[in-house]
């Protein structure tokens, strides 16, 4: 059988029984060019039989090149350096990469990619148990810097016991009359307490305020001052931040502290009146 050469187009003659009939590998030992060959590669066309002719006398034979201008093929001439190599060629079937003798071909691992998987796991998982570790250790109280305590509004958890809050009317040198309030503010946090100031108002018979004043507490008036002083005294009174003797810049948990609030002027259909703490520190320790 006539083969040519994919790469180079060489021809050359190869013995059709050393071809089975799935095929096999090839290579050219011209251009070194590796290729599959199988028994219906087409062969070279069978070159037409001549007719034996005895010429006439007097006529000639025909010339070569009068048969070639007639469509006779010439026969393929083949070149004598060129060969096929069949030795230890491998059997035929979709190949990627020749492997080398003696070696078998390696399926690809995956092993690269669990060396790099386990340890990143591991490594979640002491992160994971890191972490609970620390929310534990918070919640119990052992880390007070990374679970400080929520802060709560200052005035929260300051309350005035309205069964002892009392209002009544008393004499006054300078006016007619004047209208005070006394009352406690109790500490019910667990922190401590700093200027604490209270609002006291006056209401109408629909709950709207007339008037208002305000005082900071500790600042407890007697009897015979608020008869005797002028306004702008007890007012001064009232308005004494730290309270008598201090005892408005440190009120304790659980601690209470009096007030005294005062109206000097009071408006007609006054029905009702009340007091409300609206200003308060938390003290750094």
């Amino acid at each position: 059988m006539i083969v040519q050469c994919e790469n180079c187009k060489a021809k050359f003659r190869l013995d059709e029984s050393k071809v089975p009939e799935q095929g096999r590998r090839v290579r050219c030992s011209k251009c070194k060019h590796v290729f599959m060959v199988r028994r219906d590669t087409p062969a070279e066309p069978p070159k037409e039989e001549a007719v034996s002719l005895t010429p006439k006398e007097g006529e000639g034979v025909e010339p070569s090149w009068a048969r070639e201008e007639m469509g006779q093929e010439a026969e393929p001439v083949f070149e004598p350096t060129v060969r096929i190599d069949l030795g230890s060629e491998p059997p035929p079937g979709p190949q990627l990469e020749e492997p080398p003798q003696g070696q078998e071909p390696v399926a690809p691992s995956a092993r690269p990619r669990r060396r790099i998987l386990a340890p990143l796991l591991t490594a979640g998982a002491v992160v994971a148990a890191l972490a609970m570790i620390v929310v534990v250790l918070g919640k119990l109280g052992y880390l007070p810097f990374l679970f400080p305590e929520p802060q709560e509004p200052p005035i929260s958890k300051l309350t005035i016991d309205q069964g002892q809050l009392e209002g009544k009317w008393e004499k006054n040198a300078q006016i007619p009359r004047i209208f005070v309030i006394t009352g406690t503010v109790h500490n019910q946090s667990k922190k401590p307490r700093s200027f604490i100031k209270v609002r006291g108002l006056l209401l109408d018979k629909n709950g709207k305020v007339v008037k208002e004043v305000w005082a900071f507490c500790g600042n407890p008036i007697p009897i015979e001052d608020l008869r005797t002083k002028a306004p702008g005294e007890l007012e001064k009174v009232m308005h004494t931040r730290e309270g008598q003797k201090g005892s408005n810049k440190m009120v304790p948990p659980g601690g209470k502290i009096p007030f005294t609030l005062i109206f000097f002027e009071v408006p007609d259909g006054v029905e009702a009146f009340g007091a409300e703490v609206t200003e308060a520190q938390i003290p750094s320790l």
